[in-house]
This record gives C-alpha cells, sequence and structure tokens, in this order.
C-alpha cells in the first residue's frame, strides 16, 4: 500500500518541515507492526512536495508498487556483475596487449619473458585499483550504483533502508574475492537461498540490491 502526499504549494517559505508519521503495517488479518519515519515536507524553491511512505510486512523490504519484491533482481545482478568486470578488465586488458606488441616490435621477443613478468607488476594493482575505484567509490558517490547497476536499474542500500556508508561498500568489494569464485557462482548461490537475496558481501556490510525505484525502510 502507498500513500502519497502532495501539496501543490511551499508550506512554509523559509523553513524546511518534518512531520513525523506513525504508520500501521497492515499483515495478513491485522497490525503487525508499527514504525514511524521523519519525512521532508517542503525543501525551499520546490513546487511540489511529493512523499511516498511504503508500508510493508515487517520481515521483508517493502515491495514496488507492482507487489513484486525489489530483491528479487537475481538475473540483473548476474548481468550487472559481468558488465561491471567488463568495464574493469578489459581496458586493463587492453594496455597489456598494446604494451606486450610495442615490446615485441621495438626489442624483440628475447626479453618477453622479462617484461611479462613486469608488465603483470604494473597490470594486477592497476586493476586492483579500478576494482575499488568502480565498486567502492563510485558507488559511494553516484547513489549507490556502479556504472552497470545504473544501465539495470539496480542499487545498493544498507538493511536499514538508507544509504550505505563507504566502509560498507568497501567490504562488498573485498568480499568480491570470495563471493566471485569460481566465476561467480559462489555469490549467486547464496544470492539465491538467503531469504534477503544477499551475496556474503551483503551479509557482512549489511547492504541489499534492491531495484532502483525501491524506497522504504528494511526490517
Amino acid at each position: 500500500m502507498t500513500v502519497i502526499l502532495f501539496s501543490p504549494t511551499p508550506l512554509v517559505a523559509r523553513h524546511q518541515v518534518g512531520l513525523r508519521f506513525a504508520l500501521v503495517r497492515v499483515g495478513g488479518v491485522g497490525v503487525s507492526g508499527i514504525w514511524s519515519a521523519a519525512v521532508p515536507l517542503y525543501r525551499p524553491g520546490s513546487r511540489a512536495d511529493i512523499i511516498r511512505i511504503i508500508m510493508s510486512r515487517p520481515d521483508a523490504f517493502p515491495s514496488t508498487d507492482t507487489g513484486i519484491d525489489p530483491t528479487r533482481v537475481a538475473g540483473r545482478r548476474c548481468l550487472q556483475f559481468l558488465l561491471d568486470r567488463l568495464i574493469v578488465g578489459v581496458p586493463v586488458i587492453m594496455l597489456g596487449i598494446i604494451a606486450t606488441v610495442v615490446v615485441t616490435t621495438t626489442v624483440g621477443p628475447r626479453h618477453l619473458a622479462l617484461f611479462s613478468l613486469v608488465l603483470l607488476s604494473v597490470l594486477f594493482p592497476l586493476w586492483i585499483a579500478a576494482t575499488l575505484f568502480f565498486d567502492t567509490w563510485w558507488p559511494h558517490r553516484h547513489g549507490g550504483q556502479t556504472p552497470a547497476m545504473r544501465w539495470l536499474g539496480l542499487r545498493v542500500v544498507s538493511t536499514n533502508g538508507g544509504e550505505p556508508p563507504l566502509r560498507a561498500y568497501l567490504v562488498r568489494t573485498v568480499l568480491l574475492v570470495v563471493d566471485g569464485f569460481l566465476w561467480g557462482l559462489l555469490g549467486l548461490t547464496l544470492i539465491l537461498v538467503s531469504s534477503r537475496r544477499q551475496r556474503l558481501g551483503d551479509m557482512v556490510a549489511h547492504t541489499l540490491v534492491v531495484r532502483a525505484c525501491a524506497v522504504g525502510p528494511v526490517s
């Protein structure tokens, strides 16, 4: 159930007003829980104030207007994982190929083995840095979305529905080493069997991946 409050004109000219709503979650045949949320009703300069409050069962993330659990995005997450890995990996691989071709044509194949070791010692840290940037810093600065998440309509939220801190993104990125085992098979298995569709990185960081349009707190 969605409650929408609409105000076509500003209520207060100079200050932002916060109201606290006590909302009753209705589940099954009766009241199953109560939660309250402070919501901003007005921002100076806005022409209309629309506040969406999603009322949900206490054991699940709020559903969207279509009644679909917004964490049911396993297929999109698989595609997102692949696209983000390509975004990071393809430029690094292309750089290595170009450097190898240049060295082979100018120096010859005699020192190719030594050059390969040097190249790996440069490309591997570069790949790590690119992964940290696109999986940690980028979503932290872009509303919980990596580039592929933005294309596919996904975002990362904390389990209470808020914006995750930077350390949560860092934990998710570091644990990609585990979740990405066997090309992500371990992470996918955890997503499919866990109640809130979390991979190990999500469980440790207390985060969820949901549809970008989903809003509200998570019990």
